[in-house]
């Protein structure tokens, strides 16, 4: 059933929700695009016309060239977002749970929970990508079950590749240099 109105939406964070959550972090940590996207509530395609036409908030670009990665330092993000006033009513949510594991414990299988998402397809809570400074890839809101999945996949690959260590097969990721194959 679709939410009436924005604010009976149970699963996106609100500004207020945002703010505490980017309070409690260093203004020394960077943000890639798809978590600045979050933190901000726009797209990461509207990130990067702001980069073009300067209006958005202060990047680092890491390397020279057009594929170089971005990052955005979090204060300046903090900074850029509090001098602005949002006016974008379908992005004022209220956030039921406080942390992943929060939303894992009380959550039923139909809520939401943002998470992002790593090179490697592994599944974080948003905030702790944050934290840690992890290569955030993509970042989504994501339902229980799916995330449920997400865990459990991960979980057998890591059971897998433990097996195989333990027994000297070692698995590796598929190079290409190496035609794709396990040794």
């Amino acid at each position: 059933m679709a939410a009436k109105s924005a604010n009976d939406s149970p699963w996106l964070m609100s500004p207020e929700e945002v703010t505490r959550q980017l309070h409690t972090l260093s203004d020394e940590l960077a943000l890639t695009p798809p978590q600045t996207g979050a933190v901000l509530q726009t797209t990461t395609d509207q990130l990067a016309n702001w980069r073009v036409t300067g209006e958005g908030p202060p990047f680092v670009k890491m390397g020279s060239g057009p594929k170089a990665q971005v990052r955005y330092p979090l204060g300046g993000v903090r900074k850029w977002r509090d001098e602005r006033t949002f006016t974008n009513t379908s992005m004022a949510n209220v956030s039921r749970f406080q942390s992943l594991g929060d939303f894992l414990s009380s959550g039923a299988i139909q809520d939401r929970y943002l998470v992002a998402i790593d090179e490697a397809g592994g599944l974080w809570d948003f905030w702790e990508s944050v934290r840690r400074q992890l290569d955030i890839v993509e970042v989504r809101w994501m339902p229980m079950g799916d995330i449920l999945d997400g865990f459990r996949q991960q979980a057998n690959q890591r059971f897998a590749e433990a097996e195989a260590d333990e027994i000297g097969i070692g698995l590796r990721k598929p190079d290409i240099a190496g035609g794709g194959n396990l040794p």
